[in-house]
């Protein structure tokens, strides 16, 4: 079976984006001359550096009212915000404009644990905002800066072989949720790697190559600055001691970035299947960035074509296979997708 995760291809995509922007912006207008009320949920990616208040800071200093609050808990994912009575209280408390969602910093690159921890918590977490007229916004982290193979408890990602690699998994998982919700997304990881791109030896990550340093919280802070007030943060004073040249490049660079994200396709991927090894029915999941032909086939080990899952062409978006292998003998398969003269494998696993 195929189906659309979230969008419904390019051209549905682009108008909930844009739909998305109009009303970021019509909150914003409205607000110029009131208070902007702005909520934070995450760990310490979030609350390194104290993030919040740079944001808050930011917007005081461009002549907006703010009020800023967070339920940040190092190491806490969504799920366990979703049951913590101190998260659900904060979001309850108030009227809030916007209730930002941060999950744990590799857990959405895993895909079981994003399908069955980071999914179902946002759900719940998106219908609390609702219920006080709060829209949510997740916030897109950062991939590590060397990619590589990453754990969480007894799952694992992929093995990344760059921090690109890793941040477009990162991508796909979050753009999954915030567009099955019709939620919006904050594209502070799109902004570092326009950083990184840039400049491969910029000072965004600490020495754990995970948590932010001042530069880093300050360019979320002010990628926030533009997605949230609808305008860029350039030339605000605002700089959290970062010398005034630098706080301008990190200033017009996430304004760039929300700029960038609105028309900005979904990466060319091939999620590795889940579960995996398997025994019956198995999930894959794979994306593309504009509409072209598509095939997914199934090969063994020694590359004999098994089945065809997909053949034809697609419309942008990110599609859900559900592949049953109760037919195949114990041993290892490949997962094949060809897009627009590209190839990505994916090996499986039968265990009988």
């Amino acid at each position: 079976m195929l189906s659309l995760r979230g969008g419904r291809g390019g051209i549905t995509r682009a108008i909930l984006v844009l739909l998305g922007w109009i009303a970021l912006l019509s909150v914003a207008r409205s607000q110029q001359g009131d208070t902007l009320r702005v909520l934070f949920i995450g760990n310490s990616l979030t609350n390194s550096n104290e993030m919040p208040t740079m944001f808050a800071e930011l917007a005081r200093a461009a002549g907006r009212k703010v009020d800023v609050d967070e339920s940040t808990v190092g190491g806490f994912t969504l799920e366990q915000h979703a049951n913590y009575e101190g998260t659900v209280d904060k979001i309850l408390e108030k009227q809030w404009d916007f209730v930002v969602l941060q999950e744990q910093s590799v857990l959405p690159a895993i895909p079981y644990l994003r399908d069955n921890s980071m999914e179902p918590a946002s759900r719940i977490l998106d219908s609390l905002a609702n219920r006080v007229g709060a829209r949510t916004v997740f916030f897109l982290t950062w991939a590590r800066k060397e990619g590589g193979q990453q754990t969480y408890g007894s799952y694992s990602t992929p093995v990344f072989k760059n921090f690109f690699d890793m941040q477009d998994s990162l991508t796909v998982a979050y753009r999954h949720i915030a567009e099955e919700l019709s939620a919006q997304l904050c594209p502070v990881g799109l902004a570092w790697r326009l950083a990184f791109q840039g400049d491969p030896s910029i000072g965004l990550w600490m020495r754990d190559y995970s948590h932010p340093t001042v530069e880093g919280s300050y360019l979320a802070a002010c990628t926030f600055f533009s997605l949230l007030f609808g305008q860029s943060p350039e030339g605000v004073s605002s700089t959290s001691d970062i010398p005034s040249d630098r706080a301008l490049f990190y200033q017009k660079l996430g304004h760039q970035a929300v700029l960038m994200y609105a028309s900005d396709p979904p990466p060319f991927t091939l999620w590795p299947n889940y579960p995996n090894p398997f025994t019956s029915i198995t999930n894959i999941t794979f994306s593309i960035p504009v509409d072209g032909d598509v095939t997914v086939k199934i090969y063994n080990v020694v590359g004999q074509e098994l089945t065809t899952l997909v053949a034809g062409a697609r419309r942008a978006g990110t599609y859900d296979l559900s592949f049953d292998g109760r037919a195949l003998s114990s041993g290892v398969y490949f997962c094949r997708l060809q897009y627009d003269g590209r190839t990505a494998t994916d090996k499986m696993v039968v265990l009988r």
